[in-house]
């Protein structure tokens, strides 16, 4: 989401503006692994109130949109109405259109196929945790450490806080012709997020409540 200023997944709502999905995801076959363990889950809940249908849009300023079903959308359309900014973040995990462009690329997807659950927790498990931010899938699946599966959550979802002392974004100044005057590095204090003062984003999970699901979820999945 260059035009923004940040390359997290999304402009994430947290416990105040989302609310529940319309249908039950508890009783379905899952699939993929990883989109509906505690670490999933905890994401999904705060990135989008664990909805696979909310959307937003920042043409003409930041708006939740409710009545888009994106899980009967092909990706053709749900890109579409991204490109025309009629659409920002969409689905369970928030994805910009950045993102669902490098994840169509990467897996090899077919446009034509529905953004449905099981494509969305597909993005999730193949693309997200294992392609983009490999050192989560590193963490989940081998010898990586818990540290640095932390971090990339953090950097890939802005409503997960980041460690006291971790680099966060830095942050920006430009003129009005928008070219970079200056640039500021920043560390985190300790639970802000990665994307912290962008005008759009706050932390809602605590960097010990993430280090607890990734861990949680690891051994649930052994």
């Amino acid at each position: 989401a260059l035009e923004l200023g940040f390359g997290n997944t999304c402009a994430c709502w947290g416990k105040s503006t989302a609310k529940s999905q319309d249908y039950d995801t508890a009783k379905k076959d899952k699939k993929y692994k990883w989109s509906h363990t505690e670490f999933g889950n905890i994401i999904a809940k705060e990135e989008s109130g664990d909805n696979y249908n909310i959307c937003n849009k920042t043409k003409g300023g930041l708006k939740i949109i409710r009545d888009v079903k994106v899980v009967e959308l092909t990706i053709k359309e749900i890109q579409q109405k991204q490109k025309e900014r009629d659409l920002f973040a969409v689905g369970r995990y928030q994805l910009i259109p950045d993102t669902l462009i490098a994840a169509v690329k990467n897996l090899g997807l077919d446009g034509d196929d529905k953004l449905d659950e099981e494509m969305q927790d597909k993005i999730f498990d193949e693309y997200l945790i294992k392609i983009k931010r490999p050192k989560i899938i590193a963490y989940l699946e081998g010898n990586g450490t818990i540290e640095d599966a932390m971090y990339s959550s953090a950097q890939e979802w802005a409503s997960i806080g980041v460690e006291k002392g971790k680099r966060i974004s830095d942050k920006i100044k430009k003129d009005k012709n928008g070219k970079i005057v200056s640039r500021t590095t920043r560390y985190a204090q300790g639970g802000e997020s990665y994307y912290a003062n962008d005008g759009l984003n706050k932390s809602h999970i605590s960097p010990e409540q993430i280090k607890r699901a990734l861990i949680n979820s690891k051994n649930a999945n052994k």
